[in-house]
């Protein structure tokens, strides 16, 4: 049986249902009579196309080429927090191109074994220039109570000048520079002090120490690059970053993601704990240690791919057991494809080729 309250409520609801059925029919109809009018009179009026990245609507005349995807990074896979202070860096992660490039295979050739200091823990490997075109090998070695840059005889072994660091110092990577005047220095990083030294190239006397931070506010490897006359250190901090400072004032002033890409399909993934680091000038890229793995990875700076990972596990496969890891890099000078190469504790170096497999 209904009521007051039921017969109203039915009321307002046939009499809505009424309303927007007349409210439905006028808005077709008005649509429909729009769309005939611009029909008529807009004949010559080119397409409106939607920009669905930046939701802008733009006026095209023609087809054009599609534009260039951008991939997306991946969240990075390092747990380590970036440097509070300014500024803010937006790494790149990698190549934006209509065909990514992908990390192909390299291998080795060995060339040459000489004798090393077993008891060096071998943080980085620079050969310096001296008169008519002869170069001598630094090596920066690490420690607590344990940690210096000498220079070293090649075919031997032995430490022919030697500057040891102060027992609260854990050495790192070192790199050979030039001062605005042509006054040879060599830079060696701190483990987690933050602290660079600068040496004379000759002497090995200390003459400077900075500060610095990085992603993980540690130091791991460093190197020397220039490009279009700008003059940089690149330095590594165990994380998957690499860090670029100005070669004047030790302030960077960039950061790139590295990142290795197995397929055309793949994001890129971060490759983490970058160790020892050489720069190659013929091709601009960046040659990497990488903590705990006897592989090479040449980097393209610019970009941060890995453009090649070289397998280096055979070279040293019967490993001592007091030797330690895969660590030291230096390009042997005059050539573009030849390194010394040795590792922590290791008995002997190496100099090898390295070599791309075909694309």
């Amino acid at each position: 049986m209904s009521t007051p309250e039921t017969d109203a409520t039915s009321f307002h609801r046939k009499r809505k249902r009424f309303i927007g059925g007349v409210l439905c029919v006028a808005i077709l109809t008005s649509a429909i009579v729009s769309a005939v009018l611009i029909c008529r009179n807009n004949n010559n009026v080119s397409p409106i196309s939607i920009d669905h990245e930046s939701s802008n609507a733009t006026t095209t005349s023609a087809p054009t080429t599609p534009s260039v995807q951008i991939t997306t990074s991946p969240a990075s896979t390092d747990n380590s927090s970036p440097i509070a202070t300014a500024p803010t860096f937006a790494p790149t992660i990698a190549k934006t191109s209509p065909e990514p490039d992908v990390t192909r295979r390299g291998t080795f050739e060995l060339l040459e074994t000489v004798p090393h200091d077993p008891d060096a823990f071998t943080q980085g490997l620079v050969f310096v220039p001296r008169d008519n075109n002869q170069h001598e090998l630094y090596e920066g070695t690490g420690l607590y109570g344990e940690s210096d840059v000498r220079r070293v005889d090649l075919l031997t072994g032995n430490v022919l000048v030697q500057t040891e660091l102060s027992d609260s110092y854990f050495g790192e990577g070192i790199t050979y520079y030039e001062t605005e005047s042509g006054e040879g220095r060599i830079v060696q990083l701190t483990w987690q002090e933050g602290t660079v030294f600068v040496y004379d190239s000759q002497t090995l006397q200390p003459l400077a120490n900075r500060t610095f931070s990085t992603t993980r506010n540690e130091g791991w490897g460093i190197t020397g690059r220039e490009k279009d006359g700008n003059k940089m250190f690149v330095v590594s901090d165990g994380s998957s970053y690499l860090h670029f400072w100005n070669q004047l004032d030790f302030v960077e002033f960039r950061r790139v993601q590295v990142t290795s890409r197995e397929n055309l399909e793949d994001d890129p993934n971060a490759v983490n704990n970058l160790n020892e680091l050489e720069w190659d000038p013929t091709t601009d890229t960046i040659l990497a240690n990488v903590w705990y793995s006897d592989t090479i990875q040449r980097i393209d700076p610019d970009t941060g791919l890995v453009t090649v990972e070289y397998d280096l596990s055979t070279l040293y496969s019967d490993r001592d057991v007091t030797s330690d890891v895969f660590n030291g890099i230096a390009l042997v000078p005059g050539t573009s494809d030849e390194y010394w190469v040795t590792g922590k504790l290791w008995p002997n170096m190496f100099r090898i080729r390295l070599i791309d497999e075909p694309k």
